[in-house]
């Protein structure tokens, strides 16, 4: 139970500390190209909309 319960702490901090470095990297990638962030984050959430649904797409039965 404990095991359960640290590795679930140890997932989230990790999937924070790694959506914290996406988002740092998509701004600079913005900056970079010139384009202003909120563009690219659109872009980012219209893609990972779009993935959803083809993958339910894929695995509808």
């Amino acid at each position: 139970m404990l095991l359960a319960i640290l590795s679930l702490i140890s997932g989230l901090i990790l999937l924070l500390w790694s959506a914290d470095r996406f988002v740092d990297g998509a701004a600079a990638t913005s900056k970079y190209a010139g384009m202003p962030p909120l563009l690219v984050g659109m872009l980012v959430v219209g893609l990972v909309l779009q993935r959803q649904r083809w993958w339910y797409l894929l695995w509808q039965p």
